[in-house]
């Protein structure tokens, strides 16, 4: 009993030193938008929120549990497995949630299909007939001789309606004064290009998708350095373009190899 507990306990302890790694997603529903989706990894606590496409990143390991809410679709768990993190895209369709009705209790007097007897069983509600203070014809004849002032004939002078030049000068020259404020642009890691790669993409992408030997990584990451946008794309929320970026830089970095 002893051995087994223990050993059960270092699986337990062995589990918890392996390192989460970026896997990414793509939510999908039959002809539903798919976006803002809630999606969180109960093993580790965090929370992500899908884009408008359904598409997520969450940082995860085998065994992991993720748990996708949303008020349009009905909550669903997945199991991560060793096979999510080999793959491109982790698809999870959610079925859209349906709103039960309220329950129709039918009482004694249910309609038989004779007109007679059911409006015997069932009380009628005539509402009372309210008579306008004025007749159509007095209406008619007051309307006749009415002449009320019409705003846009030339000589209203009414202030209302009338251009107000003073007021839109004003706003010419404020919007003259403010400045826009450069947007601040955020980084997810301050370290250099190579490492913070690697600490948002896992190794199974360079070996599985990108076909890269696990000694050339770094090569490889270096040469994508080089191009003038490689920085700009470890901003927040830019996970997607980074992605494609690596893509792209492999064709650039195999013919380059064969010059």
């Amino acid at each position: 009993m002893l051995v087994t507990f223990s050993l059960f306990l270092m699986q337990v302890c062995f589990a918890q030193q392996i390192p989460r790694e970026l896997i990414r997603g793509e939510i999908v529903a039959d002809s539903i938008g798919v976006g803002n989706i809630n999606i969180t990894n109960i093993s580790s606590g965090k929370l992500v929120i899908s884009d408008e496409k359904g598409e997520f990143f969450m940082y995860a390991r085998e065994k992991d549990t993720l748990l996708f809410t949303s008020q349009t679709f009905d909550a669903k768990r997945i199991i991560v497995t060793k096979g999510d993190f080999l793959v491109k895209v982790v698809r999870v369709k959610l079925q859209k949630y349906i709103n039960p009705l309220d329950e129709v209790k039918v009482g004694a007097h249910s309609l038989t299909g004779n007109l007679e007897k059911d409006e015997k069983n069932f009380k009628v509600i005539t509402f009372p007939v309210i008579k306008p203070e004025i007749s159509p014809i007095a209406i008619y004849t007051a309307d006749a001789y009415t002449s009320p002032e019409n705003t846009l004939m030339p000589g209203y002078n009414d202030p209302r309606f009338m251009v107000n030049f003073m007021q839109i000068g004003r706003r010419y020259l404020r919007l003259g004064k403010s400045k826009p404020k450069p947007e601040k642009i955020i980084f997810t890691s301050e370290k250099i290009f190579q490492e913070a790669v690697r600490d948002r993409v896992s190794d199974n992408f360079f070996l599985e998708v990108l076909k890269i030997k696990a000694d050339e990584i770094g090569l490889f990451l270096s040469f994508c350095e080089n191009d003038t946008k490689a920085r700009s794309l470890l901003e927040v929320k830019k996970e997607l373009e980074l992605i494609d970026f690596l893509i792209q830089k492999k064709k650039d970095y195999d013919l380059s190899l064969k010059e």
